[in-house]
């Protein structure tokens, strides 16, 4: 069928640890309004006496982490080719009114 299909990084620890750098240097922005569950399931997270995470009510947390460990290196595109239209417009003046 075409499909881009791989098996997925499901590492736990390293995936949170992963999460919290991106997060921590700005390269995930999770917005508020639009990731409500994501942002109740992070005010949630906690681990047990033992250490390990309490695997409930995280399934948009787990989304996010799975998609850092396996999607991110698929969501990345090749650049293309500029068209002349393009191009043109990269290489235009800019105009003086506007700045564009």
């Amino acid at each position: 069928l075409g499909l881009d299909v791989f098996p997925a990084n499901n590492e736990v620890e390293s995936g949170l640890l992963t999460v919290l750098d991106m997060l921590s240097a700005g390269r995930i922005k999770i917005f508020e309004g639009i990731c409500e569950p994501l942002l109740a399931e992070m005010r949630l997270y906690r681990r047990d006496e033992s250490g390990k995470v309490l695997k409930k009510n995280d399934h948009a947390a787990d989304a996010m982490r799975y998609c850092v460990m396996s999607g991110i290196d698929a969501a990345i595109r090749e650049p293309r080719e500029m068209d002349d239209e393009t191009q043109q417009y990269f290489n235009s003046t800019p105009d003086k009114t506007t700045g564009y």
